[in-house]
């Protein structure tokens, strides 16, 4: 190999401040293996080149580093062997560690190998093979220098270190726990989560915020402008701090919040957004649930930017102690309130736990009749602990508010305990609440769709099985 790196251009895109450093890598190595074979001399600074271009994206884990060795460590052994040299094992795993420092920093397309899950590897398994045929060609026949023209296309680049924005929803007082769902899921992209908060008087969510585990920065933004959340003026404060910081990915909650301010950021950044995601498999793959939960769409997003909201119930809460993120200012944006102005929120409140997050959720169907028999749910649910949910169809027949409605056009739920009570069992619904860990279906129709989905159920008339429910919990 020669000295300059203008032997193989299509190998490495340097940046001028990198170039130094690899050049005085070349010539350390060089030194070093002075006395030993050309093709040795030749491979390790190849590889001592990359390991210096692999720096520049981040820092290198022990434990993929160890996983990738297990995987290639023989491919590579075999490659050696085949130049009718002997090598110790330091000198294959020395060798091994640096091309495998290449392959987690630096990618090309997909990991080949399906346990190694790891948010900055994207390695094509035609890439990696023609990668290791060359170095077998290279130390087979003794080349003084290698054409890298050789190689069809640069197996090997600098990687852009996954980076997240999660925008942190609140009411000003106390972060709402979808935020920390998202989080999880940000943190399954990459190491640096970002967390963007927003609102007219926020001190209090960055003090929680900070002790959250996985937050590795926190941007505030104070501003009247930001009364009410709304989209039209959110949506410059994000596309201002993605111009600045250039994230790879922004998240938000699967809530009302998230579903209304996401699409508006893509479609101001131009690109397609993917909404509720339930599962993350690579950087840019993700798995969503369609036709109300009935299958599942495997995702490939070819955007540079991506832009997605996440069922909250799909991942579990992020820790809310032992971080310790800084906090500052978010770039300055031009917040246009002309568009559309907050007026005021009419928020029902209740002294139950807040029915998408609760452990422990009871819900009515058209099978209650009325809105005024709610209150047997009601007065089961005070003594569960448990906050109270309808079917589509009881909100549609004006028994209780639509912010109370589980399903597809609803909420999504995932308690430890569902109780239906009087619900048929409509996909629409399911599609809200089969995630549930245990079901208990109560309803007169033994043919009802909902004991499909049940763990537990009852042929009861719930007139006379609630009440008695309320009675044995009393004792």
């Amino acid at each position: 190999m020669r000295a300059s790196l203008a032997a193989h251009p299509g190998l490495f895109a340097l940046e001028k401040n990198q170039e130094k450093e690899v050049k005085v890598r070349y010539a350390a190595v060089t030194n070093y293996y002075r006395n030993r074979s050309t093709f040795a001399k030749s491979l390790w600074q190849l590889c001592v080149c990359a390991r210096a271009l692999a720096r520049y994206s981040g820092q290198v884990h022990e434990t993929m580093r160890t996983k990738l060795m297990e995987r290639f460590g023989d491919d590579l052994q075999k490659f050696l062997t085949k130049s009718g040299n002997r090598f110790s094992d330091e000198t294959v795993v020395n060798l091994g560690i640096q091309i495998l420092d290449v392959l987690e920093y630096l990618h090309g397309c997909r990991c080949a190998r399906n346990d190694v899950k790891a948010m900055n590897i994207v390695v094509d398994p035609t890439c990696l093979k023609e990668f290791f045929n060359y170095i077998r060609t290279f130390i087979s026949g003794y080349q003084d220098t290698p054409n890298w023209k050789d190689l069809k296309k640069p197996v090997l680049c600098i990687a852009r270190n996954n980076s997240s924005l999660v925008i942190a929803e609140h009411d000003n007082e106390k972060l709402i726990a979808a935020t920390l769902n998202t989080i999880t899921a940000a943190k399954t992209i990459g190491s640096n989560v970002t967390c963007l908060v927003a609102g007219t008087k926020v001190s209090a969510i960055v003090d929680q915020l900070k002790k959250v585990e996985g937050v590795t920065k926190i941007l505030i933004a104070e501003n009247e402008a930001f009364k009410g959340f709304v989209a039209e003026s959110l949506t410059p404060l994000i596309i201002a701090t993605h111009k600045q910081f250039k994230f790879t990915h922004i998240l938000a909650g699967g809530t009302s919040f998230g579903k209304n301010l996401l699409p508006r950021v893509a479609a101001t950044l131009d690109v397609s957004p993917i909404s509720d995601v339930i599962s993350i498999t690579a950087p840019d793959t993700f798995i969503r649930p369609i036709y109300a939960g009935n299958a599942l769409m495997t995702l490939k997003s070819l955007d540079t930017l991506k832009v997605l909201t996440v069922r909250t119930t799909a991942f579990e809460a992020a820790k809310t102690e032992g971080g310790s993120a800084p906090a500052e200012n978010a770039p300055n944006a031009e917040v246009k309130t002309d568009l559309s102005v907050f007026l005021k929120a009419e928020l029902s409140k209740s002294d139950r736990p807040e029915l998408a997050s609760a452990k422990r959720v009871i819900s009515g169907g058209r099978g209650l009749r009325s809105g005024d028999n709610f209150k047997l749910l009601y007065d089961l649910a005070d003594k569960m602990g448990a906050a109270v949910g309808a079917s589509r169809a009881a909100v549609d027949a004006g028994f209780v508010p639509n912010d109370m409605q589980v399903g597809q056009t609803g909420k999504i739920v995932a308690p430890e305990l569902y109780i239906a009570v009087g619900i048929s069992g409509a996909i629409q619904h399911l599609a809200g609440m089969k995630d549930s860990k245990t079901i208990v279906a109560i309803n007169k129709d033994p043919e009802a769709p909902i004991f499909q989905v049940a763990d537990f159920g009852l042929v009861a008339d719930l007139f006379k099985a609630v009440p008695e429910m309320t009675e044995k919990l009393s004792k």
